[in-house]
């Protein structure tokens, strides 16, 4: 009848669609000729399609509308969309094109598919067209998640932030927006916005001389612990000179500074003092200029090893100093934590009546520790102990031992300073005390992070973190 619209069936709409001219689907009645008001798309030239796209046609009111207008109407904001025909508007809601209709599954083009998003009291949808990805398209924006959650741009950031509490339910609409749309944070944006680079730098000695597996396990856990925060972390290796400090300062590379490997004396604190941005060091120096610091309580670390050996019945015990200082008492190292650790020993060893011996190879490396073997070695028959205070070293006495055909658990016992990874590592299972490296960065790093969100520090500019314990594996000898 004249005026109605007669839905027969599918498969009958979809042999009209078909069969329709292709000048009708152009927007011209069929039957009639171009003119040259009306000129076909294919004969179009690039000029004569910037004037039919004048203000005021459909397709400048198309581009005008607004982003999220676009993001409701099923269109992604950043791709050009041509009109739809008269037909596909009226009958695109129509119940045979929607989602799961007969038409979509058959895989019509005028398919599309709706996603209904319900909350306590509204009603947020979005759409988007199953339409082929032709030529480049833009990455989503925040925007385009705050569109397909239903929810504002500032919940979003909110969400991703965590600076404020959001309900449970909005959180799970817009983290799964977030997956559907692959939204990645676009961090230049991010940095003009709160003036930060949310970069941070970790000055860190690294050389041949240097343990890594005495290093790295630090370096792990910042990386770690600024990816919760979404923090990128630039490494500074080298000697990490102080005009080095300047130029990051200057450069706005970073926001704030993390310093390990902190000598008593170090020239690097002054200048990290006077940069003007928040610095925390791993390590305790003589004058931290103002600077707060962390470190683990190496005293209290040598105390535990020494009492291992006492109480499993051993008479001698041998630390191997590696720090290439003099023996005599009274000679400190450059290093803090060298000091604590031979203050923590020579206590601990009166306290529980044991003969301590300490013996400093001349030389770095295989070639020094060969040279003391004889002194490492020349009480393993009456109950001895050694002591390592580095992963290193711990590879050094079993090498050593290995030439001398002594084995740890069995002939001496071998105890030492590293992580469980580390102590695991052997084919005889190190006793230890771990040295914490997670524990010690992560009130580090809190102590960044509340400086860099302006929270005031209450209390002293120390924080000394302690052992959790000891771990007696098979290479304790337990004497009756």
């Amino acid at each position: 009848m004249k005026g109605r619209t007669m839905w027969t069936s599918p498969v009958a709409l979809a042999a009209v669609t078909a069969q329709e001219p292709a000048a009708s689907r152009d927007g011209r009645r069929p039957g009639r000729p171009p003119t040259a008001t009306s000129t076909s798309r294919a004969d179009e030239t690039p000029r004569t399609r910037r004037h039919t796209c004048a203000s005021g046609s459909p397709a400048a009111r198309w581009r005008s509308s607004s982003r999220a207008d676009l993001v409701r109407r099923g269109a992604h904001p950043d791709r050009a969309q041509r009109r739809l025909p008269a037909r596909t508007r009226r009958s695109r809601e129509h119940p045979l094109l929607r989602a799961g209709g007969p038409l979509h599954q058959a895989g019509h083009p005028l398919s599309i598919r709706i996603d209904e998003h319900r909350s306590a009291g509204r009603r947020a949808a979005s759409y988007a067209l199953t339409m082929s990805r032709r030529g480049n398209r833009s990455l989503p924006t925040s925007k385009d998640v705050a569109a397909l959650a239903g929810v504002s741009q500032s919940t979003v950031s909110y969400v991703m932030s965590g600076k404020r509490s959001i309900s449970p339910e909005t959180r799970k609409r817009v983290e799964d927006a977030i997956a559907r749309l692959t939204y990645e944070p676009n961090a230049g944006a991010r940095a003009l916005r709160e003036r930060r680079s949310n970069v941070i730098a970790l000055v860190v000695r690294m050389s041949e001389e240097v343990d890594g597996a005495d290093t790295v396990p630090y370096v792990d856990a910042v990386v770690e612990e600024a990816g919760k925060r979404d923090i990128e972390v630039v490494l500074v290796t080298g000697k990490a000179e102080p005009d080095r400090l300047t130029r990051l300062a200057k450069r706005s590379i970073c926001d704030g500074m993390v310093l390990m490997d902190i000598r008593q004396h170090d020239d690097r604190i002054p200048v990290a003092a006077s940069l003007g941005v928040p610095v925390v060091l791993i390590g305790t120096p003589r004058d931290s200029h103002g600077l707060q610091w962390v470190d683990f309580d190496h005293r209290r670390a040598a105390e535990l090893l020494v009492t291992e050996l006492a109480e499993t019945g051993h008479r001698h015990a041998v630390f191997i100093n590696e720090d290439f200082i003099s023996e005599a008492p009274g000679v400190e190292s450059e290093y803090h934590f060298h000091n604590e650790f031979r203050a923590g020993l020579a206590g601990a060893a009166d306290t529980c009546g044991i003969d301590l011996e300490l013996v400093r190879p001349r030389r770095p490396g295989w070639t020094g520790i060969s040279e003391v073997a004889e002194r490492l070695f020349r009480r393993s028959g009456d109950r001895l102990g050694l002591i390592a205070r580095t992963p290193k070293v711990v590879g050094w006495a079993f090498q050593i031992a290995a030439v001398h055909r002594l084995v740890p658990g069995r002939d001496f016992s071998l105890v030492g300073l590293c992580t469980d990874n580390v102590a695991l590592s052997y084919s005889v299972p190190v006793t230890n005390v771990s040295p914490q490296p997670r524990d010690t960065v992560r009130v580090a790093m809190s102590v960044l992070f509340d400086k860099l969100d302006g929270v005031v520090p209450d209390g002293e500019d120390r924080h000394l973190v302690g052992p959790r314990g000891l771990t007696r594996r098979a290479s304790t000898t337990v004497f009756s």
